[in-house]
């Protein structure tokens, strides 16, 4: 039988895994997003940048996001995740192509088209910033159900939810502040 203590300790480091986890997710999918080939739009990051997250739920931690290099072909992301405890993660930076087609959503790279199949539909959202109307999308497994809130013109993600099937336990993940007038 496992003591209280040993169980609380995985808790919290399956937590910090998932934590990092998230990071990625919400570095890739801000990263797709951002490659949009609309013409009509101007949008485009710029060295300074920076969108904040809090987490609430299982894991209670702030995240910010930045853009520190912007090249002709290449965004350079930065993260650094500020946990209630006062532990700090910050993640190596991210070097994304500015025309890459792949993301990452839950453990699996894939496309456009795949992202497709995990379409819930287009909803007002209520955020922090004000209301936002955004494109739903849920990938469900064995183990998670992950629920992504996109702005439809602008490609941010303005919330992530995420429930361990097994546990019950879940998180949440909104967009608090940014610098960014088009978000």
């Amino acid at each position: 039988m496992e003591s209280p203590s040993g169980k609380k300790s995985n808790t919290k480091i399956l937590l910090i895994v998932g934590a990092v986890l998230v990071v990625v997710l919400l570095i890739a999918v801000f990263y797709f997003v951002m490659q949009d080939d609309d013409e009509e739009s101007n949008e485009e990051l710029q060295v300074g940048d920076y969108l904040m997250y809090e987490y609430s739920g299982d894991a209670n931690a702030t995240m910010w996001l930045n853009v520190t290099e912007v090249n002709s072909t290449n965004y350079t992301l930065t993260a650094t995740l500020v946990h209630k405890d006062g532990y700090v993660e910050t993640p190596d930076p991210w070097v994304k192509n500015k025309s890459a087609e792949i993301i990452f959503w839950g453990e699996d790279d894939i496309n456009e088209t795949e992202l497709a199949n995990d379409f819930v539909g287009e909803e007002q959202l209520v955020t922090q910033l004000g209301a936002r109307t955004v494109e739903h999308y849920r990938n469900e497994s064995e183990y998670v159900v992950s629920d992504v809130y996109i702005g439809k013109d602008n490609g941010i993600i303005y919330r992530i939810s995420i429930t361990y099937v097994e546990s019950s336990s879940s998180m949440a993940i909104a967009l608090m502040e940014t610098n960014i007038e088009w978000v």
